[in-house]
C-alpha cells in the first residue's frame, strides 16, 4: 500500500510541472487581468463567461472519447492505433462542426452575452481557441496512458511560455483587450499540437475502429453528458449574476472562483492525472477497497490543508495582486468556493461505483437533477444576497452532489470508505477558516501568524479526536523523523522520487 501511494506521490510531483504550466496563465496575469488600463472589469467578466463556454465545447464536442481511449486501449494491443486514430478523427471533425455553429449561430450567442458588438471578434477568436484546446486533449491522454510524464511537462511548459509572452505582448503593446487574451492561447495551442505531431503519428494506424461506434460511444457518451452537466453547473451561476447584476460583478464572482481554482489546478486536477489510470488499474487487485477508501480519506485531508490556506489567506492576496479595488470583496467568496472543491475533488474515487459497475448514466440523471437545483437557487439567492448567494448555491449542489452519487455508488458496488471522516474533516476546516477571517481587522503580521497557527491546529485536533489508526499514527511519527530536519528536504524529497 505505501509503495503505491508512494507511486502515485511521484507520478503527481511530475505530472504537476506540466498540469500546473497550462492553468498558471491566469494567475501570473492576475495583476495585468485585474487591471482596468488593460482589460476593463466587465471585460473580465465576460472572461469568467467565456471560460465556461471553453470548458463547455470540450466536454460536448469531445464526446467523452478520450475516456473511452483510456478504457479500452489496453483490451487490444493489435488496434491501439486504429483506435487512436479513429478518435482523433471524430474529435476534429465534430469540433470542426462546433467552430460552424458557432459562427452561424453568433448573432443569437452574443446577443445573450453581452449587447456591445466590441466583443463579438472575442467571440470568434474564443471558437478557435475551444477547438483547438479540444483536439489537444488527444496527445495529453495518450501521454497520460503511456505514463510518459516528463513529455507532457515539457509540453506544457512551452505551451505556458507562449501564451504568457504572447498574453502580455497583444495586452500591452497591442492593446487588444479580450481579442488578445484568446489569440494569445490559439498560438500556443498551435505549437503545442505541432509539437506533439510525431509523438501522435509514431502511435497510431490509419483505419477506422468500429469499436468506437458499437462500444466506446455508448460508454463515453454518458460521461460526456454528466461532464457537460458538472460544467454547467460550475458556470451557470456566472450567467445568472450577469443577468441580474452585469459584468462588472460576475468579474468580481470570476476573481474569486479565480482564486479558489488555484485548489482545482494545483491539487485536485494534477492528482487526477496520475491517479485516474491508478484507480483503473486496481480494479481487478485483491486490496482495492481499501485502497480506495484510505487514497480517499487522505486525499481530502490534503486538499481541506490547501483549501484553509487558500481561504485564509486570500483578503491578502487580493489586495496584494489585483490591479483595482473593486475586486477587493471577492475574498468574502473564497471561502464558500473553496470548500465546494472539497466535494468535487472526492468524487473521483467516492463514485468508482459506478465505474466498476459500468452503470455511469446514474450520474447523468444525478446531475440533471442537481442542475436544475443549482438554477432554482442562483435565481432566489443572488437576488437577494448578491455573488455569496450563488457561492452558497454552489457547494450546496456540490455537497448534494457528492453524498447522493456516494449512496447510489455504494448500493451497486460497496467499498468500505470511511464516512465519518469524510464528513468531520470539513467541518473542523470550515470552523478553523471562519476563526482566521475573523482576524482581518488586525496587524497584518499578528494575522498571520494566527491563521498558519490554526492551520498547523487541523491535523492535531484530528489527532487528539482519534482521528488517525495506529499504523497511521506510527507511519506520521516515522514521517516526522525524517523530514524534521530542514537540511535533509532536498534528499529526503530525491530519495522519494527515485524510489
Amino acid at each position: 500500500m505505501l509503495n503505491q501511494l508512494r507511486s502515485l506521490a511521484k507520478s503527481t510531483v511530475i505530472y504537476s510541472f506540466g498540469n500546473v504550466s497550462t492553468k498558471l496563465v491566469g494567475f501570473i496575469l492576475l495583476p495585468i487581468l485585474t487591471n482596468p488600463s488593460y482589460l476593463s472589469i466587465d471585460s473580465y467578466g465576460l472572461l469568467g463567461l467565456f471560460e465556461g463556454i471553453v470548458q463547455l465545447f470540450i466536454a460536448v464536442f469531445g464526446l467523452g472519447l478520450y475516456n473511452g481511449l483510456f478504457r479500452w486501449f489496453y483490451e487490444d494491443k493489435s488496434k491501439q492505433g486504429i483506435l487512436t486514430f479513429t478518435i482523433l478523427g471524430f474529435v476534429i471533425l465534430i469540433s470542426g462542426l462546433g467552430v460552424f455553429i458557432g459562427l452561424i449561430g453568433q448573432d443569437f450567442f452574443t446577443a445573450l452575452l453581452f449587447k456591445d458588438p466590441v466583443f463579438k471578434p472575442a467571440y470568434e477568436w474564443m471558437l478557435y481557441s475551444a477547438a483547438l484546446q479540444t483536439v489537444a486533449v488527444l496527445p495529453v491522454t495518450l501521454m497520460r496512458i503511456k505514463n510518459d510524464a516528463k513529455l507532457f511537462s515539457i509540453t506544457s511548459i512551452i505551451r505556458l511560455l507562449i501564451v504568457l509572452v504572447t498574453t502580455l505582448y497583444t495586452l500591452i503593446v497591442l492593446e487588444s483587450g479580450l481579442v488578445g487574451v484568446f489569440q494569445a492561447q490559439v498560438l500556443g495551442q498551435i505549437v503545442f499540437l505541432m509539437i506533439s505531431l510525431p509523438y501522435i503519428v509514431k502511435r497510431i494506424d490509419f483505419g477506422f475502429d468500429q469499436r468506437v461506434v458499437n462500444v466506446i460511444l455508448s460508454y463515453s457518451i454518458p460521461i460526456m453528458m454528466s461532464s457537460s452537466l458538472g460544467i454547467l453547473i460550475n458556470f451557470v451561476d456566472r450567467f445568472i449574476i450577469n443577468s441580474f447584476s452585469g459584468l462588472e460583478e460576475v468579474g468580481i464572482y470570476a476573481l474569486a472562483v479565480k482564486l479558489s481554482n488555484f485548489i482545482k489546478v494545483f491539487v485536485i486536477s494534477t492528482v487526477s492525472l496520475s491517479l485516474t489510470p491508478i484507480l483503473f488499474k486496481k480494479i481487478n487487485e485483491r486490496d482495492h477497497k481499501r485502497f480506495y477508501s484510505k487514497t480517499m480519506t487522505y486525499y481530502g485531508y490534503g486538499i481541506l490543508l490547501v483549501i484553509m490556506l487558500v481561504s485564509m489567506f486570500s483578503y491578502e492576496v487580493i489586495k496584494v495582486f489585483t490591479g483595482s479595488k473593486a475586486y477587493w470583496e471577492a475574498y468574502l467568496l473564497v471561502p464558500v468556493l473553496s470548500l465546494s472543491l472539497y466535494f468535487v475533488a472526492l468524487k473521483t474515487i467516492g463514485l468508482m461505483g459506478l465505474h466498476i459497475s459500468k452503470k455511469m448514466w446514474y450520474l447523468t440523471f444525478l446531475s440533471v437533477t442537481i442542475l436544475v437545483l443549482n438554477i432554482a437557487l442562483n435565481i432566489f439567492l443572488i437576488p437577494l444576497l448578491g455573488s455569496i448567494g450563488a457561492a452558497y448555491a454552489y457547494l450546496f449542489c456540490q455537497a448534494l452532489l457528492f453524498f447522493v452519487g456516494y449512496l447510489i455508488a455504494q448500493k451497486l458496488y460497496h467499498i468500505p470508505f470511511e464516512l465519518s471522516k469524510i464528513i468531520v474533516m470539513p467541518l473542523l476546516a470550515a470552523g478553523l477558516i471562519y476563526a482566521g477571517l475573523a482576524t482581518n481587522t488586525l496587524n497584518v503580521w499578528i494575522r498571520i501568524f494566527i491563521k498558519l497557527l490554526l492551520i498547523i491546529s487541523f491535523p492535531w485536533i484530528l489527532y487528539l479526536g482519534g482521528f488517525y489508526e495506529e499504523i497511521e499514527r506510527k507511519r506520521i511519527f516515522e514521517f516526522y523523523q525524517k523530514w524534521k530536519n530542514p537540511k535533509n528536504f532536498f534528499g529526503n524529497l530525491k530519495q522519494l522520487l527515485i524510489k
